[in-house]
């Protein structure tokens, strides 16, 4: 970054020179031969397409550097490399772009732990409601095969379909819960 502002410093001493030149070639104008002042138009004409030139140049190589340096960080934060990224406090171009990559990759990392946080409670009531619904599947089945199987009497008979009735009843309101 100081190399362009070094260069720019120098650009801006350098037209101020031609524009003194010109000033003074006005003022002088009538005593100076036509061949030299076309000669004199001539070179600063072409000294300026020169510093055009190079200052395209320069903004070309500055928005080289600046691409690569955006990648890099980007890069650095895909890997994980988080430690390596540096300049995002700077005040410049580049350390704001780093500094909105940095923002945007905690975002994601923050987006990321909230969906792991998601899925583990979503695990965790999938697994309780499991729990929840094999207690009265397992006693419905087991009351059944008893009542299948087993000679008993009227009293025990009423019992244990009471507590099939109580289990399905459970059954529903774990379902429509």
């Amino acid at each position: 970054m100081r190399k362009i502002r070094y260069r720019s410093i120098t650009v801006s001493a350098i037209l101020a020179a031609i524009a003194i030149l010109t000033i003074l070639l006005g003022i002088l104008w009538e005593g100076i031969p036509p061949a030299l002042l076309r000669a004199a138009f001539l070179l600063s004409g072409g000294f300026l397409l020169l510093l055009a030139g190079l200052g395209e140049r320069q903004k070309r190589q500055w928005q080289r550097d600046f691409a690569n340096q955006i990648c890099m960080t980007a890069d650095a934060l895909m890997d994980g490399r988080e430690t390596e990224i540096d300049g995002f406090y700077e005040e410049s171009q580049v350390g704001k772009v780093k500094g909105k990559l940095l923002q945007c990759y905690d975002r994601m990392g923050e987006g990321q732990r909230q969906s792991r946080q998601d899925m583990q409670t979503i695990q965790e009531l999938v697994s309780d409601i499991s729990h929840q619904v094999k207690t009265p599947v397992a006693n419905i089945k087991m009351f059944t095969n008893i009542l299948q199987n087993h000679q008993l009497s009227d009293a025990k008979r009423e019992e244990f379909l009471t507590t099939i009735s109580q289990q399905t009843e459970k059954l529903d309101f774990l379902m429509q819960s």
